[in-house]
């Protein structure tokens, strides 16, 4: 049986995390809505606080575009890479959006 590569969205070419996905197979998707295709119903979206601290508009947009795909999703992921000191502001607003816009928040500390 081959393993389904995971569909990552174009949005992510040059995101270091990449280079760390070595024994699941990937490619690079134009169509996608979610940055990453977990399967046929799971999707990620990808966000690093210093990001969302210079755009904080910009993951709002971006979770209400998944949500307007209405029920394609079962799971939607939030994947936030923590890569500032003083988090705690931030991280208080990507979980009330997280909850707000029915996601999971994955929190990885880098």
């Amino acid at each position: 049986m081959t393993a389904r590569p995971l569909l990552v969205s174009e949005r992510q070419k040059g995101n270091p995390l990449l280079k760390h996905l070595k024994n699941v197979p990937w490619k690079h998707d134009a169509t996608i809505t979610p940055d990453y295709v977990l399967g046929d119903r799971n999707c990620a979206v990808f966000i690093s606080i210093r990001y969302h601290m210079l755009k904080p508009q910009y993951l709002g947009r971006r979770l209400a575009e998944l949500r307007a795909e209405g029920s394609r999703w079962r799971l939607r992921v939030l994947l936030c890479l923590v890569d500032v000191e003083d988090a705690t502001k931030a991280l208080h607003e990507l979980n009330i959006l997280a909850l707000r816009m029915d996601c999971v928040l994955f929190l990885a500390h880098g």
